[in-house]
């Protein structure tokens, strides 16, 4: 079976990585708990935010801003840079998949993972050590999980083995610039606390290091 890499959220760390991973062309899928990808910009930020560094430090891996871009990007100029970053690289998260449960079984070497609301027309039905059970019946093996939930993260609370990858507070536990490699094959991206930039070169990272994995059998 394919191996496939869970991404747990769909704002712009998830959306990056998983683009890094399809250039690498390794399975991925993205389980978000709102109805909606970067629901943090579109829900939350308040309508005159303005990015504030310059637009070649906001922007994610294979799309650079075009040069009518403003140099400083308001909100509206950045979730149409979404927009149409999820439209070119057809990036399809599952929404609504709220992740409750996940641990690491040291026995067989695979990670458990639960999620409630899973039960849509042709959505994932279950998530059970390195199988993905959708729906039709059909079945996929996983051997990496990817966190990008946002900055410190509540995922301690419901990770039953976080310290593989974050400390009691939410942040990553190795410091940078490997923060966002965990053991047991658990990453995270987003955490770096370098904006967009930071997000991006996460993402490069953790596929980079998927990849390198794969070639070697290390999973």
């Amino acid at each position: 079976m394919e191996t496939v890499v869970v991404i747990v959220g769909a704002g712009p760390a998830g959306l990056a990585t998983s683009v890094c991973l399809n250039k690498h062309s390794i399975p991925n899928v993205i389980l978000e708990k709102e109805d909606i990808y970067a629901s943090l910009w579109k829900k939350r930020a308040y309508d005159r935010l303005k990015l504030h560094l310059a637009k070649n430090f906001c922007q994610l891996p294979f799309m650079p801003h075009g040069p009518d871009v403003p140099t400083f990007m308001p909100k509206e100029f950045f979730i149409d840079y979404l927009d149409s970053y999820v439209t070119h690289f057809d990036i399809n998260p599952r929404y609504n998949r709220t992740v409750t449960f996940s641990m690491f079984d040291v026995s067989n070497n695979k990670w458990r993972v639960g999620a409630e609301n899973t039960v849509i027309n042709g959505g994932i039905g279950s998530i059970e050590g390195k199988t993905l059970t959708f729906e039709n019946g059909l079945k996929q093996d996983f051997d990496a999980i990817l966190f990008a939930t946002g900055y410190k993260s509540s995922v301690c609370n419901w990770l039953k083995n976080y310290e593989y990858v974050m400390k009691d507070d939410g942040f990553p536990k190795n410091p940078m610039p490997q923060h966002w490699k965990g053991e047991k094959n658990i990453y995270c991206a987003g955490f770096s606390r370098k904006g967009i930039a930071g997000v991006a070169q996460d993402a490069v990272s953790v596929a980079e290091d998927i990849k390198s994995s794969l070639e070697t059998s290390r999973f």
